[in-house]
């Protein structure tokens, strides 16, 4: 077959392979015979635009015009999720064909064209060959994957002798595609050798050029040089590489795969959106699926959910142990003391370093411990479910700084020294050096006495002489001696030694303030103490003798004012239609109602929701607090689903006679009727009175 024929052929069966595909979608094709004719350039066939897609050059693809589904025209169900935006249907681009024609369920692929023909517009039907240059004619600029092959006549004194030829050569001179093996002489023309596929030849006295890496022999003519291996597009991946005689082939990625740059080596799978995530972006073959978080209140209970639903949410004081599923609720626990849970989907998280459950209550956030301030020292270290406890630093110790371990003695100012400045529960004392003619004879004296005179904290036993001092005796303990002559004085009720030296007056009693209880009552000689009230006790008045238990919210309450150290638990009655099973408790829950097929047993009390229990086969129940119903006569448990009523038991039609008449739990069953059977009886039976009437006459 000569070259010209070929390229008839080749225009024919574009133009049937154009034509059936506008069949199939319904088009105009009153004109598509006419887009080649024998002799004419395969290139120069045209097919009718479709309706759905404009067609130009070598063919536009005709597609239906509207997708199914509801899909809008240009667009498909990539997911077959109808909850989720169609997308727009690949486009092939010049140089591509389309290979299947979209509709609103499926995508419109591509393929790329062959070596030696090519498409111009998008979404083309099929791709064109190239021009064929005769011999006697030369490629005056080569054909690609987008542009058709253009030829020219050979200038004289030059040939070509087979078709495509990329130059013409002077006569005598070898051809392209053959290789010279011996040189021209003055006698006899150059010999010349033709080049296997794979190679390119120039002709004339140009070598033999193997293809590069990357290029083959298109067209299996070593006249034309080597051209590049087909890029695979985003969306493909290579099938196989090429070599010097086969082109790169090209796969289109599956469904679920994609891939983003050109000759990918395979196709990746699109990233599953894991439980707990939905897809935002669907994938294609071109991108990967993309995922975003389910937000806060939602849930997807598997992977590549399109949408997230929403959760049921547990209170505060609770903690959720299992998520919401489809079909039940998120199922929460109450969380421990020493615990704070905000509810919902929040965590349980113990209460951190230095704070605590205050209010036994998880609901309510933990709070610091209390700051033993200067002055006091920390009696208790706290704990997730006890407070830090303080001591009030004792007469003649102190403490500076802030929770301070213990309390530090006051410096003792010795005989001969005078405190300067009086020691506090936060500041130490402070002493100093006696003036001249002045004397202490005790330690921690506030003034330095002209010699002669009782110091403070002493009495006078003998006044001073011309002669000789005053004679002065030391204090007891629970006495205040202001020295000198004065006599000496009991600390007076509520009062005492503080310090336990007499040269200062006695101060009153520390006060036990509302939250603490008295722990030892004070004398002239020790202070009064106190103690915190232990979690779940408290006191509202000064000096109280002891902490009173807080109140009990019994079942069927609840906290209303959670308790304090300084203040009772308060407690109100469950509203109706909720409960409490233990005291205590920070809120009421709903109460519930039996559900369909269940039959209530005991009703719901402000403790205790209701009981429910199975009702029987051949009953109807239709929940909440209503009776179990036996099915009534003439009907029956159809399903043998108590939640459903009872129906009708089948009516025998005329023909059937009743079989089993059926119950409660069982249908009514029927029987076809014999014909005839009635009037055979009677007949033997007046056959029987007749012989008998006989007998009797003889």
């Amino acid at each position: 077959m000569n070259e010209r024929a070929r390229v008839w052929l080749s225009a024919v069966w574009s133009v049937l392979a154009v034509t059936l595909m506008l069949l199939v979608s319904g088009c105009d094709v009153d004109h598509a015979s006419d887009a080649a004719t024998p002799g004419a350039d395969a290139g120069d066939a045209a097919v009718a635009p479709g309706r759905g897609e404009a067609g130009a050059g070598n063919g536009g693809a005709s597609e239906a015009g509207t997708g199914d589904d509801g899909c809008p025209d240009g667009t498909w169900d990539h997911d077959g999720d109808a909850a989720t935006a169609c997308v727009a249907w690949t486009v092939c681009p010049p140089g591509a064909y389309v290979t299947t024609a979209p509709s609103g369920r499926t995508d419109r692929t591509c393929a790329a064209c062959a070596t030696g023909s090519f498409s111009e517009v998008d979404n083309a039907a099929s791709c064109a060959p190239w021009r064929t240059c005769a011999p006697g004619s030369h490629v005056s600029t080569p054909g690609s994957s987008t542009s058709e092959r253009a030829c020219a006549a050979c200038a004289a004194g030059t040939y070509s002798s087979s078709a495509n030829q990329a130059t013409c050569v002077p006569l005598g001179a070898c051809a392209a595609g053959t290789v010279q093996t011996s040189p021209a002489t003055a006698t006899t023309p150059a010999v010349c050798a033709p080049c296997e596929l794979g190679t390119y030849c120039a002709g004339a006295t140009a070598p033999k050029a193997t293809c590069a890496e990357g290029t083959w022999d298109h067209d299996n003519d070593p006249a034309t040089q080597c051209e590049a291996w087909t890029s695979c597009m985003q969306g493909q991946s290579v099938g196989a590489d090429g070599s010097a005689t086969t082109d790169r082939t090209c796969i289109a990625c599956a469904s679920g795969s994609f891939s983003t740059a050109s000759n990918a080596a395979s196709c990746q799978a699109w990233s599953a959106c894991a439980p707990g995530t939905y897809v935002h972006v669907p994938g294609t073959a071109t991108a990967d699926r993309t995922c975003l978080p389910c937000t806060t209140g939602t849930f997807s209970p598997g992977i590549n959910q399109s949408t997230c639903q929403p959760q049921g949410a547990c209170v505060a004081g609770t903690e959720q142990t299992s998520p919401a599923t489809p079909t039940t609720p998120a199922v929460c626990a109450p969380c421990a003391a020493g615990t704070y849970c905000a509810g919902g989907e929040a965590p349980r998280v113990a209460c951190p370093g230095g704070t605590w459950d205050h209010d036994g209550n998880a609901a309510t956030a933990c709070v610091p411990w209390t700051s033993c301030a200067p002055g006091q020292s920390v009696g208790a270290t706290g704990s997730t479910t006890a407070d830090r406890t303080c001591t009030a630093c004792a007469s003649g110790a102190f403490s500076q700084t802030n929770d301070a371990p213990s309390c530090t003695s006051w410096t003792s100012c010795a005989p001969g020294t005078y405190v300067s400045a009086p020691g506090s529960t936060v500041a130490d004392r402070q002493c100093a050096t006696c003036a001249a003619d002045t004397y202490t004879s005790a330690a921690n004296q506030t003034v330095c006495l002209p010699q002669g005179a009782c110091a403070a904290g002493t009495e006078q036993t003998s006044p001073a002489t011309a002669t000789s001092p005053a004679v002065c005796a030391v204090c007891p303990a629970g006495t205040y001696c202001p020295g000198g002559a004065t006599p000496r004085a009991a600390c007076g009720a509520g009062t005492w030694d503080h310090d336990g030296d007499a040269a200062t007056a006695c101060t009153p009693w520390t006060s036990c303030a509302a939250g603490q209880s008295v722990a030892t009552a004070g004398s002239v000689t020790t202070d009064r103490t106190c103690t915190a009230c232990a979690s779940g006790s408290f006191s509202a008045t000064s000096n109280a003798p002891s902490c009173a238990a807080w109140s009990t919210c019994t079942a069927g309450t609840h906290v209303s004012q959670v308790g304090t150290a300084s203040a009772d638990r308060q407690c109100a009655t469950c509203a109706e239609g909720t409960f409490t099973s233990s005291p205590n408790q920070a809120a009421c829950l709903p109460q519930g109602a039996c559900a369909a097929g269940t039959e209530q047993t005991s009703p719901a009390t402000p403790t205790s929701p209701p009981v429910c229990a199975a009702c029987a086969a051949g009953t109807y129940c239709a929940g909440g607090a209503a009776p179990k119903v036996a099915c009534a006569a003439g009907t029956w448990d159809h399903d043998g689903d108590a939640a459903t009523a009872c129906a009708p038991r089948t009516d025998c039609v005329a023909g059937q006679r009743v079989a089993t008449d059926g119950d409660a739990t069982t249908d009514r069953r029927a029987r076809r009727a014999r014909a005839g059977a009635s009037a055979r009886r009677r007949t033997r039976r007046a056959a029987r009175r007749g012989r008998a009437a006989r007998r009797g006459a003889t």
